[in-house]
């Protein structure tokens, strides 16, 4: 995730200090007790808020919605990091399989002026009655 974050922020041109908002996506964080956010964002020198998203699937859409807000509401940039390493958890006999992968990508959210792009509309929604039957049990 550092290096996925490091390469948007040089992709970007955009300076570290000007990152206003700092979003971890990750449901395999190795971390328990401290956000993921917080830790890249001291890894990269970024002296921003940041949080650690864990909504599974849901989390990108979910982190990108949240990114929008945060720029209509004045925020300049919004670095958005998503890693997996869904091989330590995942089982190889495991149904779930499938849907793992070991990954990592990072995107800038930043404000268009053109009033015609960007995130015209969000819904989001999570039902969760079936939460119970993923997982890893701790």
């Amino acid at each position: 995730m550092i290096e996925a974050a490091n390469n948007a922020i040089i992709n970007s041109r955009a300076n570290k200090n000007e990152i206003d908002f700092v979003i971890a996506v990750t449901i395999t964080s190795p971390r328990y007790s401290t956000s993921m956010g917080a830790y890249i964002a001291g890894k990269l020198g970024i002296n921003a808020p940041a949080m650690e998203m864990k909504s599974g699937c849901a989390s990108n859409i979910f982190s990108i919605t949240l990114a929008a807000q945060l720029i209509q509401s004045g925020a300049r940039n919004v670095l958005i990091a998503c890693g997996e390493t869904n091989s330590k958890i995942i089982q190889p006999d495991s149904n779930m399989l499938y849907a793992g992968g070991d990954a990592g990508a990072a995107i800038i959210v930043t404000k268009s002026n053109d009033a015609g792009k960007g995130i015209l509309a969000a819904y989001m929604n999570t039902e969760g009655s079936f939460s119970g039957h993923m997982g890893v049990r701790v």
